[in-house]
């Protein structure tokens, strides 16, 4: 099909949502039917376990707009499917969303409108001023919010409900990555980032992120996107070997002067103080041989990060579109 430049292109990343996945495209189709706003919508199903695909495709399949429905080969997560969506996205600017309808469709033109009205900003993060949440997300929000301060240096909160300029959407498509993270991709291509405050009411499921899958987020994210654990690693290093030399001249002193006790066992204390000494050194050399692979290892990651089972595209006025790509 002949790419279609819009305005606006809206992705949304879903999974195991047949139960209602209908009335969120509802929800967002309604609003979005009299703006002033040329748009589009991509559904990317993570290779749901259910329904999900069939029934998106057959509700969207009646629908005249512009549209595109990706299925992914295997479950690779939100942020990869996330990443997918974003992709395929040809509007100038680009707005992702949950599906579990926690942001009302209306949202969406309050927001776009938001950007439109501030030229200097190339990110809009829409947030609650009221946080509903259950525990495990508000808290593992806030911890999230807290590492960004933290080894970013920004002031802005976090949230899937966002929307991104064109600008800012290629230069986030030119990093090669396996292990995708919009947010954080987001803080290294800009600095223009900035809050929004939005309705949110409650989803109608829980969040499919455990604690255990939040921590497990936050220490990869850690480990792909910050030097954090090899500074750790190099700067305890240092410590270690100044120490040990501290204490080498202090073992020098007190041999020599018998200050302030005679030393009994001599070959003990050199031996501890190398060992000290040697395992500082140690720890960092592996600090900054790891710097280097790191480095090496951004460098060469150019594979595909997912792989798509089946595509079913509209537009609107056009006949559908149907690819199954795993014929």
């Amino acid at each position: 099909m002949k790419v279609t430049k819009v305005d606006l292109s809206v992705v949304i990343p879903t999974y195991n949502s047949s139960n209602f996945i209908e009335d969120t495209l509802v929800d967002v189709i309604s609003s979005l039917k009299d703006i002033r706003y040329s748009w589009e919508l991509i559904l990317i199903d993570d290779s749901s376990t259910d329904d999900t695909y069939k029934v998106s495709s057959s509700f969207l399949k009646k629908q005249n707009l512009n549209f595109k429905i990706i299925q992914l080969m295997k479950n690779s997560g939100q942020n990869t499917a996330l990443f997918t969506g974003i992709e395929e996205a040809n509007g100038d600017l680009v707005l992702t969303m949950d599906d579990d309808m926690e942001v009302p469709g209306a949202e969406i033109v309050k927001i776009v409108d938001e950007l439109n009205s501030r030229p200097a900003v190339d990110v809009l993060i829409g947030i609650s001023k009221n946080d509903n949440r259950g525990y495990v997300r508000k808290y593992g929000t806030k911890f999230h919010n807290y590492i960004n301060k933290v080894f970013f240096n920004v002031e802005f909160q976090a949230s899937g409900f966002r929307i991104i300029r064109r600008t800012i959407i290629d230069a986030v498509l030119s990093h090669t990555t396996m292990q995708p993270h919009l947010g954080f991709l987001l803080i290294k291509t800009t600095k223009k980032i900035e809050n929004f405050y939005v309705n949110k009411k409650s989803a109608v499921r829980d969040s499919n992120y455990s604690l255990f899958k939040l921590i497990k987020l936050v220490i990869w994210n850690t480990i792909n996107y910050t030097s954090l654990p090899l500074d750790l690693v190099s700067n305890i290093g240092i410590l270690t070997s100044s120490i040990s030399t501290l204490y080498g001249f202090f073992v020098l002193i007190q041999y020599a002067t018998g200050y302030p006790y005679e030393i009994t066992n001599p070959g003990w204390t050199s031996l501890i103080t190398s060992m000290f000494f040697l395992s500082g050194l140690i720890l960092l050399s592996l600090g900054i041989i790891g710097k280097y692979i790191m480095r090496v290892v951004s460098e060469l990651t150019q594979s595909k990060i997912s792989q798509k089972r089946n595509v079913l595209t509209g537009s609107a006025n056009k006949s559908d579109e149907n690819v199954d790509l795993a014929s």
